[in-house]
C-alpha cells in the first residue's frame, strides 16, 4: 500500500486541487458564462432598438420582402439582416435560462464558500 505524506495543512488528500481553490475556479467559469449571456443580451437588445424590432417576434416575410415589425411601425430590412435578427432572438431562449442557472449556482458556491471558510475559524 502506498502512504502518501499529508499535505501541508495537515489533510490526507491524494494530491489534485484543494477545495477552495476549486470552488475559485468554479466561481470564475460561472462569472464567465454569467458574462457571456448578459453580454448576448445587450447585443439583442441594441439590435432590437436599432431595428426596431426582432424578427422571431414581429416580423414577416411577403413576396421576397422581409419586414420587422415593432410598437406599429413597420421596417423593411434585408434578408440577412432578418435572419440575424432571427437567429440573434432565438439564442436568448437558452441563453437567459443559462444566466440564470450560473448565477445561481456561482451565489450557492460563493456562500458554501463563506460559510466553510467561517466553520474553518472557529475549530
Amino acid at each position: 500500500m502506498i502512504r502518501y505524506p499529508p499535505a501541508a495543512n495537515g489533510s490526507h488528500r491524494r494530491g489534485g486541487m484543494d477545495r477552495n481553490r476549486m470552488l475559485n475556479v468554479m466561481s470564475l467559469l460561472l462569472m464567465i458564462v454569467v458574462g457571456a449571456c448578459a453580454l448576448n443580451f445587450i447585443v439583442h437588445l441594441a439590435g432590437t432598438i436599432v431595428l426596431g424590432g426582432d424578427g422571431l417576434n414581429h416580423g414577416s416575410v411577403s413576396n421576397g420582402h422581409f419586414y420587422i415589425r415593432s410598437h406599429g411601425r413597420t421596417k423593411e430590412v434585408t434578408e440577412g439582416l432578418f435572419e440575424y435578427s432571427r437567429w440573434q432572438a432565438s439564442t436568448l431562449k437558452v441563453t437567459q435560462p443559462v444566466f440564470v442557472a450560473a448565477f445561481i449556482g456561482t451565489l450557492i458556491i460563493r456562500l458554501y464558500a463563506n460559510k466553510s471558510k467561517s466553520l474553518r475559524r472557529s475549530l
